[in-house]
């Protein structure tokens, strides 16, 4: 129950903490040994983002961007302006390490400045998190704190800048470097520390979620980095440790992530973040060692199905810009190849130095620098299992062919429709063939103000009727922890892998239906991938089948050409229809271009059985 309280312990904590006057975690400018000897490729990348970002304007942010969100739901003003400002801060600051010439640091201290003169941290969407519960248009900055996802990566990203250039900018003036001490004070170290409870803590009750090792970590960062009273950087490790450990016990011990890959590194990832904070504040002393919070690990490397392509259930996209180094780092500190390997892999993909995404998260930046020569160096390859299931998500993935990408790739999912990041999609399926997407899961748009609303369930990517699940007299599932799946049974032998569950319970009683079992198949034999649902209802009624493609479906009857495979329907008289749907949003076009299709296989029964056969 407590796998991280075990290993700090709160005396221990206390006892071991490396005061603030000696703590030097990471190098700092004038340490030139180290800066000189970064891979030259290293060295040039940082350079080159700091000076894109020389006479960056620094914007100030309209109060009537914090009214748009509230006017019409749009987050994006606001978001599009606040967060190029952090990542021009994070690459000036970092090109300075590099130089050493003080050419940045006017722009660094103008950034500062900026940063430090905004109302609040806390992004428009996320005003409703202040202390006293109170949503309101705009933030009340004299009176109460937001300490929300953004706040506390921006409080790390000015605390990193503190910890590195202190020396440098108080021979400037020492009210920049008194300035940020007041404004974290004000903005976290004092709200942190007054007992002040925020729902993401984990202390309230209630579901947690990424938001707990994400926040924590950029809090230690935070306290350790620029706090210099050392009791209350013992205090806020305590008290980290405790929200820590109730998001690992949000967890299953098969550690899956049920908010989707496109979550890991906010959610594992960040949870190895602030251990790996908490074990250098602490003297490196105790080995990091558990085998949940290493599943939780390895979660991302299997998730993985082609390329750069993922299973993206729930909020997840179909391509995740991945941080190499951050699943590389994670394996090396539990000692697990598998992670290593992968992140390894990864980073030669992607062959990007450090990850663009990362700048205004400083820790992770150093992440990538201090083991960018070992992942360079390592060649072990990752593996792909040919059969994976998780069994407390009930998600299954089955290969056609172990570590190979070649051939069909099925993945399915039970579970219940309040996880987070839900979408109603219990008994849905992806179906990938030689690497690329046959059968897909749209994933979601650009998030509003509608997307965490009472109204999520109105956006099309949120609704049972846009994932592969019947849509039965009309009716689609329900959202919350009472609609699940029942009598889920896996199997996994040499010639087939199959997923088994009762659906009745995933939509509401008025559906009337008595019994629907589905059953999820890759037969290697046969070499096809067949979905079957077995039904009865009180009463005859019509019952739509969806699948979602990316590829334009070719209708012959009742056989459905999708790209290179065969979609065939037994067992019932049907009606197969496709229609087009024209992809809007920019966050879905990044996944699959402007258009996507919607097969609708419709019957009329009351008890029966219908089967799905695809194959090439």
């Amino acid at each position: 129950m407590y796998e991280i309280r075990k290993m700090f312990q709160n005396a221990w904590v206390r006892e071991n903490m490396i005061p603030a006057k000696e703590y030097h975690p990471y190098p700092k400018p004038e340490e030139r040994e180290f800066w000189e000897n970064l891979a030259p490729e290293l060295r040039q990348h940082l350079l080159e983002k700091g000076q894109e970002y020389l006479a960056f304007e620094w914007k100030g942010i309209p109060a009537t961007y914090f009214l748009e969100y509230q006017r019409s739901g749009n987050r994006a003003c606001y978001e599009d302006l606040s967060y190029p400002k952090r990542m021009a801060l994070g690459a000036l600051v970092m090109a300075e390490c590099v130089e050493n010439e003080n050419r940045f640091l006017d722009d660094i201290i103008n950034g500062i400045w900026s940063i430090c003169e905004e109302s609040t941290w806390a992004i428009s969407a996320h005003l409703g998190n202040c202390s006293s519960g109170m949503a309101d248009v705009l933030p009340d900055s004299l009176n109460d704190a937001v300490l929300d996802l953004f706040s506390l990566e921006t409080a790390q990203l000015i605390a990193f800048v503190y910890y590195l250039l202190k020396n440098k900018l108080d021979t400037i003036s020492p009210q920049i470097t008194k300035r940020i001490q007041g404004e974290l004070k004000r903005r976290v170290f004092d709200p942190y520390l007054t007992g002040t409870e925020f729902w993401w803590m984990g202390f309230m009750g209630g579901q947690v979620n990424n938001w707990a090792p994400w926040c924590t970590s950029n809090i230690l960062w935070t306290f350790t980095l620029a706090c210099e009273n050392d009791v209350y950087r013992v205090a806020a490790v305590n008290k980290a440790v405790e929200t820590l450990d109730i998001f690992v016990n949000s967890y299953g011990e098969d550690g899956a992530c049920v908010e989707g890959p496109g979550y890991w590194f906010n959610a594992a990832g960040s949870l190895m973040d602030a251990l790996e904070v908490i074990s250098d504040a602490t003297g490196n002393q105790i080995p990091l060692k558990s085998e949940k919070i290493k599943q939780m690990g390895r979660f991302i490397c299997n998730a993985r199905i082609h390329d750069k392509y993922y299973m993206n259930f729930a909020d997840s996209p179909l391509r995740i810009v991945p941080d190499p180094s951050r699943i590389f780092r994670y394996g090396k500190t539990m000692q697990d190849s598998m992670m290593m390997a992968e992140g390894a892999a990864l980073k030669r993909l992607w062959d990007e130095p450090v990850r663009y995404a990362s700048w205004y998260c400083m820790g992770r930046v150093f992440s990538g620098i201090l083991c960018y020569d070992e992942m360079k160096q390592y060649t072990e390859k990752p593996l792909c299992q040919q059969d994976i299931w998780w069994a407390d998500a009930q998600i299954m993935i089955a290969r056609e062919t172990a570590n190979s990408d070649k051939g069909y790739a099925l993945i399915a999912k039970g579970g219940h429709n309040g996880e987070s990041h839900n979408h109603n999609d219990i008994g849905s399926f992806m179906l990938y063939d030689d690497g690329q997407p046959i059968v897909i899961d749209i994933g979601v748009e650009r998030y509003t103000k509608k997307t965490f609303s009472l109204q999520r369930y109105e956006i099309w990517t949120m609704r049972s009727g846009y994932h592969n699940v019947p849509q039965i007299g009309g009716a689609e599932q329900l959202p919350g922890e009472e609609y699940g799946a029942q009598q889920v049974i896996y199997k996994a032998e040499q010639g087939n892998s199959r997923l088994t569950m009762e659906l009745r319970d995933t939509y509401g009683a008025e559906t009337g239906i008595c019994s629907w079992n589905r059953t999820l198949c890759l037969d290697r034999g046969a070499v096809c991938v067949q979905i079957c649902d077995r039904y009865e209802l009180e009463q005859k009624q019509e019952i739509a089948f969806h699948f979602m493609t990316l590829k334009k479906p070719k209708i012959s009857g009742t056989e459905v050409k999708i790209g290179t495979s065969i979609l065939q329907i037994s067992g019932a008289q049907a009606t197969v229809s496709a229609e087009k749907i024209d992809v809007t949003d920019g966050h879905l076009q990044k996944s699959w271009g402007d258009t996507l299709y919607r097969v609708t296989v419709l019957i009329i029964g009351q008890k029966g059985e219908v089967c799905f056969e695809i194959k090439r």
